[in-house]
């Protein structure tokens, strides 16, 4: 996902791509909840900003389904069901499984170098329950995507992983979960950095196989076609 831009009015062009940026991290950090409706005037004030570039804007975020535009009633923004988010995690993990080989096949030591510093920043936000835990997580998965080399693969993976990142704003931390999770980041990174692809992949599968069970607890705890509500979480992928 791309960096997010400074507070205040946008005056770089186009206004509408920046409107966007803007409010695709609204929505992605939960500040605009699932099902809320979109005040256009609201917007329009806080990035400074005529209706014209963000109603292209809300057509911009609408094609990656984080909004809905409704006829005649504005937009609100798209409630989370939990099948059509086990659906965008299952596209994911194939994803990301395809990008860690390639890391291990040709990324530079300086891209693995950065990629395993981020995996320590995590690990230590993980143990202290720290508040930049999900930023320091984005940019994890950001920098092993980017090393993949394969810019087709980032571009499918970033509006993916912007509906992963929401769900993390919304789902509770399972503290059972801990051990198993800063244990298979030490085994994915051994095994990046053996440049080993088998090993890694297998090590992600314990990463997946921890989130999978975030997701049946969800689906359990709800039915589907309902918007996931509730306090702040920690997600585990």
């Amino acid at each position: 996902m791309a960096s997010k831009p400074s507070e205040g009015a946008l005056w770089t062009e186009p206004l509408h791509d920046r409107a966007a940026s803007r409010l695709r991290d609204m929505i992605v950090d939960g500040r605009l909840k699932p099902g809320e409706p979109i005040s256009e005037q609201a917007l329009c004030e806080e990035f400074g900003i005529s209706r014209t570039p963000l109603r292209e804007a809300l057509k911009v975020v609408a094609a990656e389904g984080l909004i809905e535009l409704l006829p005649r009633r504005g937009a609100i923004v798209t409630p989370i069901v939990t099948e059509q988010l086990r659906q965008k995690f299952e596209l994911v993990r194939l994803l990301e499984d395809y990008a860690i080989k390639r890391v291990c096949e040709h990324a530079t030591d300086a891209q693995l170098q950065e990629i395993e510093a981020l995996d320590q920043k995590l690990i230590k936000s993980f143990k202290r329950e720290g508040g930049d835990f999900i930023e320091i997580n984005d940019q994890l998965h950001r920098s092993i995507m980017k090393a993949s080399g394969n810019q087709s693969l980032i571009d499918i993976h970033a509006p993916l992983w912007a509906h992963l990142r929401r769900s993390s704003q919304l789902v509770l931390t399972m503290a059972d979960f801990s051990q198993g999770f800063v244990q298979a980041h030490q085994k994915l990174m051994k095994a990046i950095l053996k440049r080993d692809g088998a090993a890694a992949v297998r090590a992600m599968e314990v990463r997946w196989k921890l989130a999978d069970r975030v997701l049946a607890s969800l689906t359990s705890s709800m039915d589907s076609s309902n918007p996931l509500s509730g306090p702040k979480l920690r997600a585990v992928t």
